[in-house]
C-alpha cells in the first residue's frame, strides 16, 4: 500500500474518520475497518476520486454508510471493537449452540452453558475497551496483570475458576482466529499461571529504578520521569492498588494527620472512591513517606494545587491511557536495571509493588488480618497471593518472632 502523506491527513473525529493523500497522489482516499472476514488486513481502503478536502469529506462519510449496508454484521469502524468483532459473536454462537436445551426436556436448564459464558465476560468486559486486540503483547498484558488481579484481588475469586474465566476468553479468541478475524491468537493464562507466586521487588531494587527515573529526567529534561517516580512512591507508602487508585487521587483526598499524643508524629490518609470492594477506604502512609518524600510530591506542580487538581499528572485527562504509559516505562526500566523478572523467570511488573507492601510488613512481623486491613482486601488474598515465601522473607520473620532467643543466645540481635 503507498505511503500516506502526513501532510494531507485530515480526521473527522464525530464520524470515526480519516482522509488523506497518497504520497505523490492527486485525489484523496479514506480507509475503514470493515473486520478480517471481508480483506486480509481487516481495512478497506477507498479512493474518492476527489482533489477538494471538503468534497473529499463528504464523500468519506457517504462512503462509511454505503458500507455499513454492504457488511450489516461488521461494525464499521477505524479501529478493532473486542466486544462486537469477537465476544458478542461468541456468546450468540453458544446462545444458538444450547437452544437444544429449549426443545430437549433431558438438557433443559434455566442457567445453561451459554449464560454463565456471558455472565463471566460481562464482569471482565470493561478491560477491553477501546483495546487492539491485534496488539497481542498489549492484549496479553491486559489478561495476565489486571484481568488477573481483578479476578483474584478485587472479586476474591479462587484460581480454578479464574481459570474458568480465562477459558471463556480462550474460546473465543480461538473462534475470531478461525474466523480471521484474529492475525495471531494471543496467550491466555493457563491454570498454572494463575496459581503461580509472583515475586516482590526488594526496597533497594526500587530505590535503585527511582534513581535511573531521576537520571532520565535529567537527561531527557523531562518531567514525566519524576512523575512516574512519584506515582511508585506512592504505590510503596500504603496498601495501594497501582492504577486508578493512585491517579485518581485529587489534593482533596490528601490530608494530613497529626498524633495528638505527640504532634511530632504526622502522616497522610489518602481517601479512594468506589474501590472494586467498598464504596469508600481510607489508606495511611508510613511515616518514612511524610518526613521524606511527600513535600516533594505535593510541590511538584505548585499552580495546580486546587483541591480539584490531579495530584500527579494534572494535565492528563486519560487516566486510563496514563497507567500504561506509566506501566510501559517502569517495565522498560526495570529491564534495562535486570529487575524485571525474578529467578524463576517470572515478571515483576507495577503490581509486585503492592506484594512489596505485604511482604515487607510481614517481615516487621504484623498479622495477616492487619496486613489485610491494611491493603484492602482479604486474608485468603494476601496468603496465596501478596506474601513472597522465600527463604529470605521466612527468616526474617523467623528472626523477629525469635528475637529475644537470639539475643539471648548468638548476640546477634540487638
Amino acid at each position: 500500500m503507498p505511503k500516506i502523506d502526513q501532510k494531507t491527513l485530515v480526521t473527522l473525529k464525530s464520524h470515526n474518520l480519516k482522509v488523506y493523500k497518497h504520497i505523490n497522489g492527486k485525489s484523496y482516499y479514506t480507509s475503514i475497518y470493515v473486520g478480517k472476514r471481508h480483506t486480509l488486513s481487516g481495512i478497506k481502503e477507498v479512493s474518492l476520486r476527489v482533489n477538494d478536502i471538503n468534497k473529499a469529506k463528504r464523500l468519506a462519510i457517504q462512503v462509511k454508510e454505503n458500507l455499513k449496508e454492504k457488511y450489516p454484521s461488521t461494525v464499521i469502524s477505524n479501529k478493532p471493537d473486542f466486544d462486537k468483532d469477537v465476544a458478542q459473536p461468541f456468546i450468540n454462537y453458544r446462545i444458538r449452540k444450547y437452544k437444544v436445551a429449549n426443545i430437549d426436556e433431558r438438557y433443559k436448564s434455566k442457567d445453561s452453558q451459554a449464560n454463565r459464558d456471558k455472565s463471566k465476560y460481562d464482569k471482565i468486559k470493561h478491560f477491553f475497551n477501546n483495546i487492539d486486540y491485534n496488539d497481542t503483547e498489549k492484549f496479553e498484558e491486559i489478561l495476565s496483570n489486571e484481568v488477573l488481579y481483578y479476578l483474584k484481588d478485587d472479586l476474591n475469586v479462587e484460581s480454578n475458576t479464574c481459570n474458568k474465566y480465562f477459558s471463556v476468553i480462550r474460546q473465543m479468541l480461538t473462534r475470531a482466529k478461525d474466523r480471521n478475524i484474529l492475525s495471531v491468537l494471543p496467550e491466555v493464562p493457563t491454570l498454572e499461571f494463575i496459581k503461580r507466586k509472583r515475586h516482590a521487588y526488594l526496597p533497594e531494587e526500587l530505590n535503585l529504578i527511582n534513581k535511573e527515573l531521576s537520571n532520565e529526567a535529567r537527561i531527557n529534561e523531562d518531567s514525566k520521569y519524576l512523575s512516574v517516580k512519584d506515582y511508585l512512591n506512592l504505590a510503596r507508602c500504603a496498601g495501594f492498588r497501582p492504577g486508578l487508585e493512585i491517579l485518581n487521587l485529587k489534593h482533596k483526598h490528601c490530608t494530613e494527620v497529626t498524633d495528638i499524643k505527640n504532634p511530632k508524629i504526622k502522616t497522610i490518609r489518602f481517601d479512594v472512591y468506589f474501590t472494586k470492594t467498598v464504596s469508600a477506604f481510607s489508606y495511611m502512609s508510613n511515616f518514612y513517606f511524610y518526613d521524606q518524600i511527600w513535600k516533594e510530591i505535593k510541590n511538584r506542580n505548585p499552580n495546580q494545587c486546587k483541591p480539584d487538581d490531579y495530584l500527579i499528572f494534572p494535565n492528563e485527562k486519560d487516566r486510563k491511557s496514563l497507567v500504561n504509559k506509566i506501566h510501559k516505562i517502569f517495565t522498560r526500566i526495570s529491564m534495562k536495571l535486570n529487575l524485571f523478572y525474578a529467578k524463576d523467570r517470572s515478571a515483576k511488573p507495577v503490581y509486585s509493588i503492592r506484594h512489596t507492601f505485604a511482604t515487607e510488613l510481614y517481615k516487621k512481623g504484623h498479622s495477616i488480618e492487619s496486613i489485610a486491613s491494611e491493603m484492602n482486601t482479604s486474608p485468603r488474598m494476601i496468603r496465596e497471593t501478596y506474601l513472597d515465601d522465600t527463604n529470605e522473607v521466612l527468616m526474617e520473620r523467623a528472626k523477629l518472632l525469635n528475637k529475644t532467643y537470639i539475643r539471648n543466645k548468638f548476640k546477634l540481635v540487638k
